[in-house]
């Protein structure tokens, strides 16, 4: 889940056992709005082939079940 202050990651059984039992992975960050989109459009490159396993928060005032993939490339 990436949201405008994080990246959440939800690891499955095997991969939290290689990362020591930890299920989850989350990465803080305070960005302006344009370091956050050139983060989302690289994020969107790195996870290639996942877009359907990534989404974002909805951006505010948005309705809650329009969350956007990350490598959707809609900003």
């Amino acid at each position: 889940m990436l949201s405008r202050d994080s990246l959440t990651l939800h690891l499955d059984e095997r991969m939290a056992t290689r990362m020591g039992g930890h299920d989850v992975i989350r990465v803080g960050f305070d960005v302006r709005a344009s370091a956050f989109r050139e983060l989302q459009y690289v994020l969107g490159l790195i996870m290639c082939g996942y877009e359907s396993r990534l989404v974002t928060e909805s951006e505010p005032g948005a309705a809650p079940d329009l969350a956007r993939d990350i490598g959707s490339g809609s900003s």
